[in-house]
């Protein structure tokens, strides 16, 4: 059992390393992001029109992908223009998005656009980066309206009526020179309004229509166009998205419960600043909706260097319905600056949001091209803005401006001097940088704030150290990540859960989804998909009021992709997603089955029997039928009689069935023996396995005795074939003494010779010291008076009873049960008066202990192991054996007590006389274990195991 125990752990070790191995492999996700398209339009432009960048990013991984980065940059002759980002992207595998931004170029040249993914652990790194070109070229007479805007989001009423204007504003030019031109804004090809374009201000127009009412919510497109009444010279267009009660995918607007909508303007629209110069522009916010919300305002300009040069005063408005409040864009145009014109866009954003967008036009300044001041060196540093607030797990970033106010060209080392425990989130641009006189240059000062971050605020200064030094000191507010929304997937429902490859089948599936908004606790439309092992089968925008669960209905056809009507065992699992918020459902099992016969497959297929023995194993029956079957179960080669006899098994279903075996009176050796099950109705559909079956008589039944946990002790504690083992033993010690207490003349004489002073057989006195003639006659008075009587010598009297005549006795019930019980008392006094040794008779046969059949496999001779059956048994039921054990041992204890009893009484029955000379006694007790004064060999090994082990 030791070697056993041994191979089972070893087993069980082996199986944990591999656990831990699919387990360290199944968390390294592998996604793979690539950019499968990048597109610019129009790739041949003048200056002043805009480019809208399209870039297309799939998932073609095994694995979701979440807090994926794409970035585009805009370079012109090795200078960039332009850098825009798209942080904390997620796709699942299979999935594609696309992500748009806009840019104007004023210059003519070629600009070279190029984009790029990142995530961790991308499969492959290959398909990150890609490419392309916009030539910029002046067209003479040609007239184009360049950075055309209109709203992007429009919230309606459930009249249909917008809840805030539709800003529409751009620059209409020719030859590059501003025009007075008459402007046309038409909504899906309806002329909505037109204002004129001012040849002062670049040819700048714009306007603003409220009021305007839908018929339905959806996507509609706002154009411009230029006529002169000879056909439209020029024309441009942008989408903008109208939304309805309630509003799609979570995005804000009005909700059931209340209306939310706000309104941003941006005044000037168009703003001339100076270089070396600053200037305002005045947010207006105001709370269309008839429910209070928060608006955090952002700054987004489509040239990232502008984004320097701007920064906010009031950047978090709280309103009530009707409520207006105010806000201000600072802008600081550094003397360096590069002239143009640049797009602004602010931004409001709450449960509602708006966007307005503005435009700078950076003009030459006084000391435009300059050189400095006059001072041999100088210099100011500032940095903007000077309070940045950034969500925990989020980045931000300051411009930290350089000016050189000298006459000199001067490097200045940079230092960041902060709390310590944010220093590892500070990244620099550039540690060390050169300025030369009058010029201005700036450094990007990262913060990446952890996903555990605490709300705090910090202070952050930054030191440039050269012939000249100055410093800045900013703030930084980190805000906890707060979850304000919760989604939750339940385990999916089939309608079946199996079908046949030539019988595809329509599936239905309920995802059941729950949804909770911590935020506002009004509801939402939730993104749920559907997944057939790893496929997006169907997406669902399904509004879910809040702490409900909605059950989503989903439908797929075995017929189709991935299924496509090949066997196998597909995963079915619901995933849903808003905003950040995801969750995926547990999976179900669809099993696509090929229809056929019946199989088998059995536990086992060899066992070990004696001859007329049994056996047991398990044997898995599979029904690949349409319909439920009935299988007969019989034997081929060996004849066996089996139980059960025939199995039921469901449709498409496999059944564990426990067989119970017996084989004849067979020779020993080894016999090929076919199990075949067989359909009742359908003898055509049969399944058959071949086994061994191995038959030995049967040599011990007790183990090897080698001392180990096989042998007699270890099977008698810790199995129950061994508990019954020791009763049964009991019973047989029992039957002895009762088959000598029946034959009660030869049973009389041996113990009334042979018991102790004490005890209830015993007279209690001692005689000890006399001598054998003064005991009424002495020994051989005795031994005479009994010759004459029985006309038998001592020497025939002690004559042992043969074992076989006991159990002849047994077998026949000619022992009572009272005689059984009265076996124990004596037995055990016999057995102190004979130091411990068990009660033998001599010339013993042995008892024939194999009938009683106490194991289930036979012991191997070599190794003294149990057969794997009895060591299975013994491994799986210790604590139940331990229980079983401990009762029996009281069971055992109680019979103990009783039979005292019934000796004591049994002791007055038998009439024994009150004076037993010590010599009688020596004689008597010769007679039953041997000659006198020594123990007589014990000749049945196997009573002797048996007795030593109870």
């Amino acid at each position: 059992m030791k070697r056993s125990i041994g191979k089972l752990i070893s087993i069980s070790t082996i199986m944990l390393f591999f656990v831990l191995a699919v387990g360290v492999s199944g968390a390294l996700a592998q996604p793979d992001l690539g950019i499968t398209q990048l597109q610019v339009s129009p790739s041949l432009a003048n200056p002043g029109e805009p480019i809208t960048v399209n870039i297309q990013v799939t998932n073609v991984g095994v694995d979701t992908a979440s807090g994926a980065n794409i970035s585009a940059d805009v370079t012109n002759s090795g200078t960039t223009v332009i850098t825009h980002n798209f942080d904390g992207i997620a796709l699942d595998p299979g999935e594609t998005q696309t992500f748009s931004f806009t840019w104007t170029p004023y210059v003519t040249g070629t600009y070279n656009v190029e984009a790029g993914v990142s995530v961790i652990n991308d499969s492959n790194s290959a398909n990150d980066n890609t490419s392309t070109t916009v030539t910029v070229t002046t067209n003479p007479g040609a007239v184009i309206i360049s950075d055309f805007f209109a709203t992007p989001q429009l919230f309606a009423d459930p009249s249909g009526c917008l809840m805030q204007p539709l800003v529409v504003s751009g620059f209409v030019k020719e030859n590059g020179v501003g025009t007075s031109d008459r402007v046309y804004i038409y909504v899906d090809n309806q002329l909505k309004t037109f204002v004129q374009a001012d040849p002062s201000n670049n040819g700048y127009f714009r306007a603003s229509i409220a009021g305007a009412c839908f018929d339905h919510a959806g996507t509609y497109t706002v154009r411009a166009d230029v006529d002169r009444g000879n056909g439209v010279l020029a024309t441009a267009s942008q989408d903008s998205v109208v939304s309805f009660n309630p509003i799609e995918n979570g995005t804000p607007g009005i909700v059931p419960g209340g209306l939310y909508a706000v309104d941003i303007q941006v005044t000037p629209f168009n703003l001339n600043v100076e270089t070396g110069d600053s200037d305002q522009y005045l947010i207006r916010i105001k709370n269309l909706g008839n429910q209070p919300d928060t608006y955090f305002l952002t700054i987004q300009a489509t040239d990232s260097k502008v984004n320097r040069w701007t920064s906010l005063t009031g950047d978090k408005v709280e309103l009530q319905p009707g409520e207006v409040a105010y806000a201000y864009m600072n802008v600081e145009i550094p003397e360096d600056a590069d002239l143009g014109k640049y797009s602004i866009f602010v931004r409001a954003n709450g449960i509602s949001q708006d966007v307005d967008r503005v435009i700078l036009n950076v003009v030459a300044g006084k000391n435009y091209g300059n050189g400095g001041s006059g001072l041999n060196y100088a210099v100011d540093l500032a940095i903007i803005p000077q309070k940045l607030n950034i969500e925990a797990g989020k980045s931000g970033s300051y411009a930290v401006k350089i000016k050189n106010l000298g006459n000199l060209a001067d490097t200045y080392k940079l230092k960041v001097i902060t709390d310590g425990e944010i220093q590892d989130w500070i990244e620099l641009e550039t540690k060390n940088i050169t300025v030369n006189p009058g010029k201005t240059k700036y450094v990007d000062l990262v913060v990446n704030a952890p996903d555990g971050a605490a709300s705090r605020s910090y202070p952050i200064t930054v030191l440039a150290e050269g012939n000249s030094n100055d410093l800045d000191k900013v703030d930084l507010n980190v805000i906890a990540k707060v979850r304000s929304y919760d989604v939750s997937v339940g385990n999916a429902i089939l309608s079946t859960d199996k079908v046949w490859t030539d019988k595809p089948k329509t599936i239905d599936v309920t995802i059941p989804v729950t949804f909770s908004d911590f935020k506002t606790d009004e509801g939402q439309y939730v993104s749920v998909k559907l997944y057939v092992s790893k496929t997006v089968i169907d997406t669902q925008s399904v509004y879910i009021p809040s702490g409900e669960t909605k059950d989503v209905i989903f439908h797929f056809n075995t017929g189709d992709v991935p299924i496509n009507n090949q066997e196998g065992t597909y995963n079915v699992y619901g995933y849903a997603r808003i905003d950040y918020e995801r969750d995926q459902g547990p999976a179900s099992t669809l099993r696509v089955l090929e229809p056929g016969i019946v199989s088998i497959n059995l536990s086992k297929t060899q066992v070990n029997v004696q001859p007329n023995g049994t056996f047991t194993l398990t044997m898995t029956v599979t029904n690949s039928d349409y319909e439920k079957n009935t299988y007969n179960i019989r034997s081929e080669g060996v004849n066996l009689s089996l139980e059960p006899k025939s199995v039921e098994v469901a449709s498409g279903e496999s059944k564990v069935v426990v067989v119970n075996g017996t084989v004849g009176d067979l020779p020993d050796g080894d016999y090929t023996a076919t199990i075949i099950v067989e359909n009742e109705k359908d003898s055509s559909d049969s399944a058959a396995e071949n086994m061994t079956i191995t038959v030995k008589q049967k040599k011990s039944i007790l183990g090897g005795g080698n001392g180990n946990a096989s042998g007699v002790s270890g099977y008698l504690l810790l199995t129950p074939g061994g508990i019954a083992a020791t009763i049964v033993g009991i019973m047989i010690l029992a039957a002895i003494a009762g088959y000598y207490v029946k034959n009660s003349d030869r049973w009389k004489k041996m113990i009334g010779k042979t018991r102790s002073t004490k005890g209830p057989f015993g007279n209690g006195n001692n005689n000890e010291g006399k001598k054998p003639d003064e005991d009424e006659g002495g020994e051989a008075v005795k031994e005479a008076k009994e010759k004459e009587e029985t006309g038998k010598t001592n020497d025939e009297e002690s004559k042992p009873v043969e074992p076989k005549e006991i159990e002849k006795a047994v077998e026949n019930k000619e022992i009572s049960e009272d005689n059984l019980k009265k076996m124990w008392e004596a037995a055990e006094e016999l057995s102190e008066e004979t130091e411990s040794r068990p009660i033998v008779w001599e010339g013993a046969s042995g008892l024939d202990l194999d009938r009683f059949n106490i194991m289930q496999e036979p012991i191997d001779e070599e190794s003294g192991n149990w057969g794997p059956r009895d060591a299975e048994h013994v491994l799986l039921n210790l604590d139940n054996i331990k229980d079983e054990f401990n009762q029996h041992i009281e069971h055992v204890k109680a019979i103990k007590n009783s039979m005292g009893e019934i000796a004591k009484s049994t002791e007055q029955k038998l009439n024994l006389t009150k004076k037993t000379e010590k010599g009688n006694r020596k004689s008597i007790r010769s007679k039953i274990i041997g000659k006198k004064g020594k123990t007589a060999e014990i000749k049945d090994s196997y009573v002797k195991d048996a007795v030593e082990s109870i």
